[in-house]
C-alpha cells in the first residue's frame, strides 16, 4: 500500500501536528495544567485508549521520574489508526500571551514516535486555528531515558481552548510526567517553521525496495515513476541497481503521460524463499519561484485553456460530479467570479473539515474524505474534486517531500488561474503557495489513472495509477517492502545535498536549468539500457556533481 496506508500515521500526525520548537531550561511560573504531575490521580486528563485492545494505558504511583506518579502507556497495535492519547484542556488562556508547553518523556521500543502536540481551537471547537509540537525539534523512537521535550504555541486572537496531547503512536511503551502550560510574552516565543523549509538547490531522492518470493516468481516486475523535469525542477543523475548485483534482467524507460517518464524494472527468476534489493538515486536540481506575478484577481473564464481542461472532469477518487461535493462547492464560491478568492475559501472549508472528520477512510477518495480522516490522498483527491466541482481546472501531482523524511508517495494539488498557470497547493497542510523546492514530484497525474485507482497490491482504492510503485501482471508469488525505511515499510526519501545562495541572479538559475533539460533529454532519449555491470545509470554521476551555485554548475554542464 501507499505510504498514505501503510504509514499514514506519519502523514495524519503532520497535518495536525507540523509545527515544532526546541526545548527549554527556563521555570515554569505559571502551570495553567493543574495536574501536570500526576499527583492527583488523572484529574483533569481524558485517557483516550483506555478501553482499546492491545493498548495498557494508565495512571500509576510509579510511572514517573522518580518513582512518582505519572502516565504510562504499552501498544502493541501499530498501523494507520494506533495513536494512543492522553488529552488535557485549557480553557483559560491567558489574552495576549503564548504558551509554553513542555513536559518529560522516558520509551522504550517505540517504532514511530512519542511526542506532545498543542492544538488551538476556537469557541465553537470547529476549526483547529493553531498547533504547535515536539515532533521534528525531538523525534524521539527507540529506547530512551527521560527527556524534556518542548514547543511553544503562537495563540491566535480566535483561539479559546489549548488542547494539550501527549502521545505514543503505533508500537511501545512510553512514560510522561511533569506537563507544564506556561504562559509566555509572545514576542519571545520561539518561532515555528513550518514543514517546508528546504530551500532551492541539489536534492537526492532515492528508492529503495526488497523483495522476498513466496513461490516461484518467474518475473518479478516493477513501474517506477522517474523525478520529472517539470518547471524549475531537472533529474542531473539517475542510478539504478540490485544487491547482490547483477539481479536486474531488464530496465526500460519509457515516456507516460503527460510528460511522465517511468522505468519499467524486471527483476532475476527467483525461488521460493529467495531475497534481493534494488534501489534507484537521483540528484536533482530544484530552482526557486517567485509569486510576485500571481494575479490577485483573476476572474472565472468562459473557457479554460485546452493544457487544462482535462482536469476539469469527475473522476472515481476525484468526483467533482458527486451531490456532496456539489452542495460544499456551491457554499464555497457563493456568489464570487474570482478564481482566486474560490481556491482561498476552499482551504478554509477544507480546513473545517478536516477538523469536523471521524474514523478512518477505507477508500482514499474525495467524498469519503468529507467525514472521515485519510492521508494526503484523501486530502488531494477532497481538494482537488472542490475546486472541479467549482470549475476550476485543478491536478494532483504526486512526489517525495524534502521536509518529512522516508515515507512513500506524497500528494499535493495544482489549480489553474488564469493569466498565470497551474499554481500549487500543499493540500494536507492547506498552505499555498507552495514552494517547488518543498517535494521533489514523479508523476502529473492524468485523470484516467484517477479512474484507475482501484484498490490493488501496491494501494488502496483512491490512490491514482502509477502515481507510485506499480507491480504489473502481479501474481502473489513475491512481497516487496519498502527499504528506505524498513522499520515504516517506507521505500522513497528526498533530502536537500545542497542549498544554493538564495540571492542568485534570475538568469544563472535559467542557464543551470536549461543545460541540466538538455542533458536529461538527451539520456532519456538515447533509450538507455543497463550496462554491462547490470546497472542503469546516467554519464553524470552524483560524486562528480561540483560547485556551490547555479553558476558554477552551470559551467560544469556545459
Amino acid at each position: 500500500m501507499t505510504e498514505m496506508v501503510r504509514s499514514r500515521t506519519y502523514v495524519w500526525l503532520i497535518t495536525l501536528l507540523c509545527l515544532v520548537a526546541p526545548a527549554s531550561n527556563l521555570a515554569v511560573a505559571d502551570n495553567l495544567i493543574k495536574n501536570g504531575t500526576f499527583d492527583k490521580g488523572a484529574d483533569g486528563w481524558v485517557n483516550q485508549p483506555q478501553t482499546q485492545l492491545g493498548v495498557n494505558s494508565e495512571w500509576s504511583t510509579t510511572a514517573g521520574r522518580s518513582k512518582t506518579a505519572g502516565v504510562h502507556i504499552e501498544s502493541e497495535k501499530g498501523g494507520d489508526q494506533a495513536i494512543w492519547i492522553w488529552r488535557y484542556i485549557i480553557t483559560d488562556l491567558p489574552v495576549g500571551k503564548a504558551l509554553r508547553v513542555r513536559g518529560w518523556v522516558r520509551g522504550k521500543s517505540v517504532q514511530s514516535l512519542a511526542a506532545i502536540c498543542v492544538q488551538g481551537w476556537d469557541a465553537d471547537h470547529k476549526n483547529m486555528v493553531d498547533f504547535a509540537t515536539t515532533q521534528m525539534s525531538k523525534p524521539l523512537t527507540g529506547d530512551f531515558d527521560w527527556t524534556e521535550i518542548q514547543t511553544d504555541l503562537a495563540v491566535s486572537a480566535q483561539t479559546r481552548q489549548a488542547h494539550i496531547l501527549i502521545f505514543i503512536a503505533g508500537v511501545g511503551e512510553v512514560w510522561f510526567d511533569d506537563i507544564s502550560a506556561e504562559p509566555i510574552d509572545a514576542a519571545i516565543a520561539v518561532s515555528q517553521p513550518t514543514a517546508g523549509q528546504s530551500k532551492p538547490g541539489l536534492f537526492e531522492v532515492r528508492g529503495a525496495y526488497k523483495v522476498t518470493a513466496t513461490a516461484q516468481s518467474p518475473k518479478p516486475t516493477f513501474l517506477l515513476p522517474m523525478p520529472l523535469a517539470y518547471r524549475e525542477q531537472v533529474p542531473l543523475t539517475y542510478e539504478l541497481s540490485s544487491e547482490p548485483p547483477g539481479k536486474l534482467t531488464s530496465v526500460r524507460v519509457y515516456a507516460d503521460r503527460p510528460g511522465n517518464y517511468v522505468a519499467e524494472v524486471v527483476l532475476s527468476p527467483m525461488n521460493s524463499g529467495d531475497t534481493l534489493g534494488f534501489e534507484w538515486t537521483s540528484v536533482v536540481l530544484v530552482g526557486p519561484r517567485s509569486f510576485e506575478d500571481l494575479p490577485k484577481y483573476a476572474p472565472l473564464p468562459k473557457d479554460w485553456p485546452a493544457e487544462s481542461r482535462p482536469w476539469l472532469k469527475s473522476t472515481r477518487c476525484v468526483q467533482a460530479d458527486h451531490e456532496r461535493i456539489q452542495k460544499v462547492a456551491e457554499e464555497i464560491r457563493a456568489d464570487s467570479n474570482d478564481v482566486m478568492q474560490i481556491i482561498g475559501k476552499t482551504l478554509e472549508q477544507t480546513k473545517s473539515i478536516y477538523s469536523d472528520q471521524k474514523d478512518r477512510c477505507t477508500e482514499l477518495d474525495a467524498v469519503s474524505a468529507l467525514d472521515k480522516q485519510g492521508s494526503c490522498t484523501s486530502s488531494a483527491n477532497l481538494v482537488a474534486a472542490l475546486l472541479r466541482a467549482n470549475h476550476i481546472p485543478a491536478r494532483i501531482l504526486a512526489g517525495y517531500p524534502a521536509w518529512s523524511g522516508p515515507l512513500q508517495t506524497h500528494y499535493i494539488v495544482e489549480a489553474y488561474v488564469p493569466d498565470y498557470g497551474w499554481y500549487p497547493i500543499e493540500s494536507t497542510m492547506l498552505q499555498a503557495p507552495w514552494p517547488p523546492s518543498q517535494q521533489i514530484e514523479v508523476s502529473i497525474i492524468p485523470p484516467e489513472y484517477e479512474d484507475r485507482s482501484q484498490p490493488r497490491n501496491s494501494a488502496a482504492g483512491g490512490v491514482p495509477y502509477l502515481s507510485l510503485t506499480e507491480n504489473p501482471g502481479f501474481d502473489n508469488s513475491f512481497i516487496a517492502l519498502g527499504a528506505a525505511d524498513a522499520s515504516r515499510n517506507c521505500d522513497h526519501v528526498a533530502k536537500s545535498l545542497r542549498p544554493f545562495p538564495e540571492d542568485s541572479p534570475a538568469t544563472e538559475w535559467e542557464l543551470a536549468i536549461d543545460r541540466a533539460k538538455a542533458r536529461w533529454t538527451a539520456w532519456l532519449e538515447s533509450s538507455p539500457v543497463l550496462d554491462s555491470g547490470h546497472r542503469l545509470t546516467t554519464l553524470l554521476q552524483a560524486n562528480s556533481i561540483k560547485g556551490d551555485s547555479p553558476a558554477t554548475l552551470a559551467k560544469m554542464l556545459k
